[in-house]
C-alpha cells in the first residue's frame, strides 16, 4: 500500500508532463480511474489548472476524456468550465482524434446557459470545424446536444 502511494504520489507530482507524454496518459488515466478519492481530486484539480496545456496535446486529450468517464458529475462539469473558459479550446478539441466523443461529454454536463454559448462558440468556429474530419462530426451532432441554442439549429439545418 505505501509504495503504491508512494508511487502515486510520484505521477501528481509530474501529473502535466505525463498527461501530455504518449505513454505517460495512460498512467494519469489509470490514476483517475484506480486511485483514491484523494488522488483523482489532486489530479483532476490539476488537470483543470493546466486545461490549456493537456487539451491542445493528443494525448492530454484522452487524459480529458479518461477524467469525463470516471469522475464525479461535479469535477466534471469543473473540468468543463475551465475548457470552455479559453474559446480557442473547444474548437480545438473538436478537431482531435478523440475530440466528438469529448466535446460531447464537456457540453452535455453544463447547465442550459453555458451549454448555448459552448454551442455558439463551436458555430462561430464552424468554417475551421469543417475544415477537419473530427471537427465535421462535431458539426454534425451539434443539434443532439445544442438543442436549445437557436443559432446552433439554424447552423445544422443549413448545412453546417
Amino acid at each position: 500500500a505505501a509504495q503504491t502511494r508512494d508511487l502515486a504520489e510520484a505521477l501528481l507530482q509530474d501529473a502535466v508532463a505525463l498527461c501530455c507524454h504518449f505513454f505517460g496518459n495512460f498512467a494519469i488515466q489509470h490514476l483517475l480511474q484506480f486511485g483514491t478519492a484523494e488522488q483523482q481530486y489532486r489530479c483532476l484539480r490539476t488537470i483543470e489548472q493546466n486545461i490549456g496545456t493537456i487539451a491542445r496535446s493528443p494525448s492530454g486529450v484522452s487524459v480529458i476524456e479518461a477524467a469525463m468517464q470516471h469522475t464525479c458529475s461535479l469535477d466534471r462539469l469543473w473540468l468543463a468550465r475551465a475548457v470552455v473558459q479559453d474559446a480557442e479550446l473547444l474548437p480545438h478539441l473538436a478537431q482531435t482524434r478523440h475530440g466528438p466523443g469529448v466535446v460531447s461529454q464537456l457540453i452535455a454536463v453544463l447547465p442550459e446557459r453555458e451549454r448555448e454559448r459552448a454551442c455558439q462558440v463551436l458555430v462561430e468556429a464552424g468554417a475551421e470545424l469543417r475544415t477537419s474530419r473530427y471537427g465535421k462530426k462535431v458539426l454534425a451532432s451539434l443539434g443532439s446536444y445544442c438543442l436549445g441554442s437557436v443559432d446552433a439549429g439554424n447552423c445544422c439545418a443549413s448545412g453546417c
